[in-house]
């Protein structure tokens, strides 16, 4: 992950004609739903507690890196720290933008009698469009999707002698994400 953050922030700085345009950093809120599936049953999970800070690198007028830690409080199968990069595009000479990233998210394993999280690494894609409103705010609405989507368990059982446990997959996640952000230099 640490190669291909620094391969987009290299291609960043070789192809622009200023070297630094601005530095900003910022707070994120992101209110969303996970898309997830357990035992071929689809489920719509809210997303209410996913904070970010944002640090932001504008080497021209058009486009951005940015760099957002943050924490993920969803429920006990899905929780834990963030580290996302993206890339920021401005669409034409509008206010709406591109972006496009992966994000790395820690699950904290959890359990008990019946179900739990692994504790695993997740690395997302994400693609969204957003509409930067003034130099300060910011809204946006990304989708994410991983590979590897078995992130929780849930051990089913008949009350008396048999159980199993069940996989909980992660089909997507749809993230509103809303920026605040001031300008360092």
């Amino acid at each position: 992950m640490k190669t291909k953050i620094l391969f987009l922030f290299t291609c960043l700085i070789f192809t622009s004609e200023v070297y630094s345009q601005s530095l900003k950093i910022g707070l994120r809120y992101e209110p969303g739903i996970l898309l997830t599936e357990q035992n071929s049953i689809k489920e719509v999970v809210p997303v209410l507690f996913c904070i970010a800070s944002n640090i932001t690198f504008e080497p021209n007028s058009w486009s951005g890196l940015i760099i957002r830690p943050g924490i993920t409080f969803i429920d006990e199968q899905y929780s834990g720290y963030e580290i996302g990069a993206f890339i920021k595009l401005k669409l034409f000479s509008s206010k709406f933008y591109f972006v496009t990233g992966i994000n790395n998210h820690s699950n904290k394993a959890t359990g008990h009698n019946s179900a739990g999280g692994y504790g695993k690494e997740m690395l997302f894609v994400s693609v969204g469009l957003g509409f930067q409103s003034d130099s300060k705010f910011g809204i946006d609405i990304c989708y994410y999707w991983t590979n590897d989507k078995e992130y929780g368990y849930a051990k089913l059982t008949d009350g008396l002698t048999y159980s199993r446990f069940i996989n909980r997959q992660m089909n997507g996640i749809l993230k509103l994400g809303l920026n605040l952000s001031w300008d360092i230099f």
